[in-house]
């Protein structure tokens, strides 16, 4: 993909992430005068992640070949990864940006299961939204 199509998919999240800041200024200002968020809040949760799951997709397209190779020392909070020795020379394979791109990737995929799968949270706004 060429790097049109890169800005044009980042400007889109970043469009969705601004439309989820507007629910979520509302659910807060619902909050402060004491009504309960009700279903939006099982609808933030499931679009943020998604949201989150496709930013970090596209990180790792961005980072290409280098997103793909193994580098624990590179990302591994407070030091080496145990049971893998760093290189002699502490180097590391490509750009800074994509050091991170396939541990963040990754790790963006439980996204969608903890806190409540977003199978469960569509159940949720079903039943709150549409009486199912």
């Amino acid at each position: 993909m060429d790097v049109r199509g890169y800005v044009a998919r980042l400007s889109a999240i970043g469009i969705e992430i601004e439309a989820l800041e507007a629910v979520e200024l509302q659910i807060l200002a619902n909050l402060s005068q004491g009504d309960a968020p009700g279903a939006r809040s099982s609808m933030m949760k499931t679009v943020g992640t998604e949201i989150s799951q496709r930013l970090t997709e596209l990180a790792l397209e961005a980072a290409g070949d280098y997103g793909h190779a193994f580098q624990p020392h590179a990302t591994a909070p407070g030091g080496p990864t145990p049971g893998y020795p760093p290189p002699p020379d502490q180097g590391y394979v490509g750009p800074d940006h994509s050091l991170t791109a396939a541990a963040k990737y990754l790790n963006d995929r439980a996204g969608s299961i903890y806190a409540g799968t977003n199978e469960i949270q569509r159940n949720i706004i079903a039943k709150a939204v549409l009486g199912l």
